[in-house]
């Protein structure tokens, strides 16, 4: 068995033991989502920052401030600004809807039958959603790499990596 296999393997009972472990603490929906309530603001806001950090911080920006510029920092200003917008005047208006997720707020707001159009629409818009982002990017990648083709060859699996690289970071951008 080759070394990728047993790594995954192993790396899915870990995982699988680490959920049966602290499934124990879960006793509802809301100890789910929102950890019991047992954290403090500030380790529920830093929370929320870090998961906003991604493989995008990392690869995709540092490629955009590359070919941006300076002009990139607007981006992370208007993530300041939106954190303090949120911090300041929407937690307490969002905190009154006592809702777990955004399901809950359109089924309270607007009934069981939009919750579940939502919910449909989704699984059908999805993936149309990416085919379209997949196509975009390949035309992209594809269609401009020239020098690729000509140093490489036709099927090199750079493009390929690129592709994928590309696609994991429109994703980025686009959620």
């Amino acid at each position: 068995m080759d070394t990728e296999y047993i790594t995954l393997i192993i790396y899915m009972i870990l995982l699988l033991t680490l959920g049966a472990y602290f499934a124990r603490f879960n006793r509802n929906l809301s100890d789910f989502i929102r950890g019991g309530a047992q954290g403090t603001w500030w380790i529920v806001g830093m929370s929320m920052f870090i998961s906003g950090i991604s493989a995008f911080t990392y690869t995709g920006a540092a490629s955009a401030a590359f070919q941006a510029g300076p002009s990139l920092f607007a981006m992370y200003f208007a993530n300041v600004a939106s954190f303090v917008v949120s911090g300041l005047f929407l937690a307490k208006w969002f905190r009154q809807t006592r809702a777990l997720t955004v399901a809950d707020i359109i089924r309270e707001r607007f009934g069981v039958a939009m919750e579940q159009f939502n919910a449909y629409a989704g699984v059908v818009m999805n993936p149309i959603s990416g085919g379209i982002q997949m196509y975009r990017n390949y035309k992209r990648l594809f269609t401009h790499d020239l020098a690729v083709d000509r140093l490489f060859g036709r099927d090199c699996p750079l493009k390929t990596a690129g592709f994928s690289i590309l696609f994991c970071y429109q994703q980025e951008i686009d959620s």
